[in-house]
């Protein structure tokens, strides 16, 4: 079920003071352990998710290392099995970065801020070869709202629906898209043809109380 495999790692401000804090939702059996902790780490890049998301079949290159603080943090909690090894990073720009982390059974997207820190979200591996990863969102440092995700191959770009009928092409980069809306900004959904067809995944209002 979704409520297991999606979590945030830290709220942004959170993390810039140096402590990392996991928001997990309640498993099955209601027990407050975070989700995927349970998973071994992932020692390579799982065949599925090579084949699904052709970003984490190339190469590593130095510009896929996490920052040092943030793979010290993933290390001593490898939740879904994540390998601060195998990142590979999707997008990079003047203050944010999404980086794909590959784990057991599962593949996460970190987006960096340099202003703040990191949040991250998770979904299995099976998800997201059939086109149904969904978006995450973050308040960032600049008080606006990020929204980031991953799509499987063969996806160029996401459609963003805002406000009552507002619509943005994002263009999707190394299986990442990222786009950054101004706080307030009602989120609708993210659109795309995918393996499963078109779908619209609902995006979740991180300021929402």
């Amino acid at each position: 079920m979704r409520a297991k495999l999606k979590f945030l790692l830290a709220a942004l401000t959170t993390l810039a003071l140096g402590v990392v804090a996991v928001a997990a939702t309640a498993d099955e059996d209601g027990s407050s352990q975070p989700p995927g902790s349970d998973l071994s780490v992932a020692t390579a890049i799982e065949p599925a998710a090579a084949a699904a998301i052709a970003r984490l079949a190339e190469p590593r290159v130095a510009g896929d290392e996490l920052p040092g603080d943030l793979a010290e943090r993933a290390e001593d909690r490898p939740l879904f099995g994540i390998n601060p090894e195998l990142t590979r990073r999707a997008i990079a720009n003047t203050t944010l970065s999404l980086y794909l982390l590959p784990g057991s059974g599962h593949v996460c997207s970190m987006l960096t801020d340099s202003g703040a820190g990191a949040a991250l979200n998770c979904d299995s591996t099976a998800d997201v070869a059939a086109g149904l990863s969904r978006p995450a969102t973050v308040v960032l440092s600049t008080g606006d709202i990020a929204v980031y995700g991953l799509v499987a191959d063969g996806i160029d770009s996401v459609t963003l629906a805002t406000g009552v009928a507002d619509t943005a092409a994002v263009d999707v980069e190394g299986n990442g898209y990222l786009a950054v809306v101004e706080s307030g900004t009602a989120l609708r959904h993210v659109a795309y043809e995918g393996p499963s067809g078109q779908v619209a995944l609902e995006i979740v209002d991180p300021s929402a109380p």
